[in-house]
């Protein structure tokens, strides 16, 4: 359907707020009543829909008939206000601008102007300031207010003639970053609005279609080839080669090759991506990637102070604790012969050890100069980290300052003579970049963890590349110890590393068997809400391979786990926000990065509230109470925030990386056929502290130990390393 069909489709009635029959908390759904000046009534569904009574509006969109109660209804595409006649009708009007005028000044206008208040609206505002009825400063807030209605009336219509869906949010954060000549610049090039944000590219594609764009404008064909590096970044690839993003890009375009290679010449040249040893990059992280490589290279060779006496040292320490395997000798010895090293090893292997060790040695050789800085991906694994070492530690993102995903993280400085960074396995390439950038020259730094976990959710492969360039000093850690020798998680995950299926199943250590994925998924559940019962929520956890796209997913389970764990009732507020639910008493996963909290913090909401806003007249607004970490800080998360929030009864193996539970149960079948790796199921066992209950299918779980098969993820950090470091 083309756009100009659409707009005559489009039929326009003039309507004022009746009652609310449905409205989600962030208004992303709404269900209204409205009437028509001749009295008859009419439901209107739609995004972000006015709701001031008394104030007509001309409502845009199309009829259809509800699928729910069969009745007429008026799908929205767009709202505007209708000049206002009536005192009521100008003081609702004037109100709804939010602009500093309540009813007391909303009525003195009236009392002024009358029925010519509208046109001193509209032709001659700054008349309401001679004439001392509002101050230069709520005229300004008026102005800007009136012209935000009519960009954000201009957008709605914008998109709605191009048939594309959108909500009153996504219009705000288009106004907010693109300002009051937004549907301007979205005419020009609506591919500038790409970004998780604002809109994806297939509806920044749409738009351009509705628009006449050429299939092999210059700017769609550079959109395309950002899309292409950045969707390979969301699967882990630092760069794409050069010959598959040709692939790609023609694909998505529908252009011949010639002109494919033209455009990413072009982009090269832009400096909008980078060529590099048969790969194309995209700036960003082209420049993250050599900007790693040179500080390994900086810190490496500027640390060249010797520590004498290391092995008086370490034998101090055995004979204060206990004796030391060869190899933890040789991780410690690495770490003070060496700017830069790396520790690795599997659960039970004794890094924790390792790592106070190396504490104890640095405060004997250095005494009051030692300066330790203990570091580690999520607040999760900082505490543990913190309380095994008796040390204070932070996150990464604390320690430099970094604010989240939508703030350009700013150069910063650690102080310290000592860097110790645990679970690195977690620690993505842009994380890494802004960490070794902040460490001073001449300090040492450790990078501590399990390279047999699966690697990142952000893209890179960082710690494998340090240890595959064998240009870093790297120590594996082999030996497990008596302590964790009749620990049947930790045996098991030694068989699975090596390819052997043959398991241990012990009373902690449990497999029940499924012959369909409807007795799969009823069992994982019943069991899930006993195991709660019996240890309590913040102990347990489900782990699933996909969060979507099978029978058997992450988001299903967590719908019907919240209704065996936390049902609705009549003393438990709630707010909807989409097509979700959230409920006070709720276990809840953060899903980006924010100056408050990290993508992958779980917590619980404590309670749900409603709000009254300073506004003239007030308003009402739900606001949820959330503590992650069980860190004692309680976030207001309102209506936006919470977009990017989710149900956490559930959790993908990925995510749950760097986290630790009392009892972890995996499920494991056919239907999650791409995912059956090693490296997953080894990463779900290892979550668990005392019991494992995987459920599904043996011959999945025999697929998945013997499939060493782990995903390729594209990167040359370990070529630089190799390149800088060579001896």
């Amino acid at each position: 359907m083309t756009g100009e069909e659409n707009q005559k489709q489009l039929e326009t009635l003039e309507a004022t707020f009746q009652s609310s029959i449905f409205e989600a908390a962030d208004k992303s759904f709404c269900i209204y009543r409205y009437m028509r000046s001749d009295g008859s009534q009419v439901i209107a569904v739609g995004t972000d829909l006015p709701n001031r009574r008394q104030l007509p509006v001309l409502l845009h969109g199309t009829w259809e008939i509800s699928k729910k109660t069969g009745g007429k209804q008026l799908r929205v595409a767009y709202s505007e206000a209708a000049p206002v006649r009536d005192r009521d009708q100008v003081i609702s009007y004037l109100c709804s601008l939010k602009c500093g005028i309540g009813k007391m000044k909303a009525m003195a206008i009236w009392k002024r102007y009358g029925e010519a208040s509208w046109d001193v609206l509209d032709n001659d505002p700054d008349k309401m300031v001679k004439d001392k009825l509002i101050s230069p400063k709520i005229l300004e807030k008026l102005m800007d207010a009136q012209k935000s209605a009519i960009l954000s009336r201009n957008l709605l219509k914008l998109f709605a003639e191009a048939n594309i869906p959108v909500g009153g949010d996504m219009i705000h954060r288009l106004i907010e970053r693109h300002g009051e000549k937004a549907d301007v610049l979205l005419r020009d090039n609506p591919y500038i609005a790409i970004s998780r944000d604002e809109l994806s590219f297939e509806k920044a594609d749409a738009l351009a279609d509705a628009l006449g764009f050429a299939k092999n404008d210059p700017r769609r064909m550079a959109a395309v080839i950002v899309k292409v590096l950045d969707d390979a970044a969301v699967n882990g690839h630092v760069c794409v080669p050069k010959e598959m993003l040709l692939d790609m890009v023609k694909t998505y375009t529908g252009c011949p090759m010639e002109e494919c290679v033209k455009a990413i010449n072009a982009a090269c040249r832009e400096k909008k991506a980078v060529y590099s040893s048969g790969f194309v990059y995209a700036k960003r992280r082209y420049d993250e990637e050599t900007a790693i490589a040179d500080n390994i290279q900086r810190l490496m060779t500027a640390c060249s102070d010797p520590v004498r006496g290391l092995d008086a040292f370490i034998s101090d320490y055995e004979r204060e604790n206990f004796s030391l395997a060869e190899s933890q000798r040789e991780a410690i010895l690495r770490v003070f012969e060496s700017g830069v090293s790396v520790i690795t090893g599997g659960p039970g292997t004794g890094k924790s050890t390792v790592t106070n060790a190396i504490l104890y040695v640095h405060k004997k050789a250095y005494g009051e100069s030692s300066e330790p800085i203990l570091l580690a991906p999520t607040g999760k694994a900082a505490r543990r980290l913190g309380e095994a070492s008796g040390c204070g530690a932070q996150t990464i993102h604390s320690a430099v300052g970094w604010r989240g995903d939508e703030v350009e993280a700013e150069p910063c400085s650690l102080h310290g003579n000592l860097f110790i960074i645990d679970e690195s396995s977690m620690m993505d390439q842009f994380v890494c970049d802004i960490l070794l950038e902040a460490i001073p020259s001449g300090a040492r730094v450790v990078f501590v963890g399990d390279c047999d976990q699966l690697p990142s959710v952000g893209c890179g492969n960082v710690l494998s590349d340090f240890i595959s360039s064998e240009v870093i000093p790297t120590t594996r850690l082999h030996v497990i110890f008596r302590q964790a020798e009749d620990n049947p998680i930790i045996e098991n995950a030694r068989r699975m590393n090596e390819g052997d299926s043959n398991l241990i199943y012990t009373d902690t250590f449990r497999f029940y068997e499924a012959h369909s994925s409807d007795e799969l998924f009823e069992s994982a559940c019943d069991f899930y809400a006993r195991c709660v019962e019996a240890y309590g929520i913040t102990n347990v956890m489900l782990l699933n391979p996909q969060r979507n796209h099978s029978d058997l997913t992450v988001d299903r389970f967590n719908a019907a786990l919240q209704e065996r764990i936390n049902p609705p009732s009549d003393d438990k507020n709630e707010i909807r926000i989409g097509r979700q639910i959230f409920r006070e008493g709720d276990r809840v996963m953060e899903l980006r990065n924010t100056e408050r909290s990290k993508n992958g913090d779980t917590g619980v909401i404590h309670r749900i509230e409603k709000r009254e806003s300073s506004t003239d007249p007030p308003e009402f607004y739900s606001v949820a109470i959330i503590e992650f970490n069980d860190d004692g800080v309680l976030l207001d998360y309102n209506a936006d925030d919470l977009h990017h929030v989710t149900l956490a009864y559930a959790n993908t193996v990925h995510k749950a990386q760097g986290e630790e539970f009392q009892t972890v149960i995996m499920v494991i079948t056919k239907a999650h056929y791409a995912m059956l790796r090693r490296n997953l199921v080894y990463t779900a066992v290892t979550r668990a502290k005392q019991h494992v209950v995987l459920m599904g299918q043996l011959d999945a779980l025999d697929t998945a130990v013997k499939n060493n098969q782990a995903d390729v993820r594209y990167t040359l950090l370990a070529a630089r390393l190799r390149h800088k470091l060579k001896k």
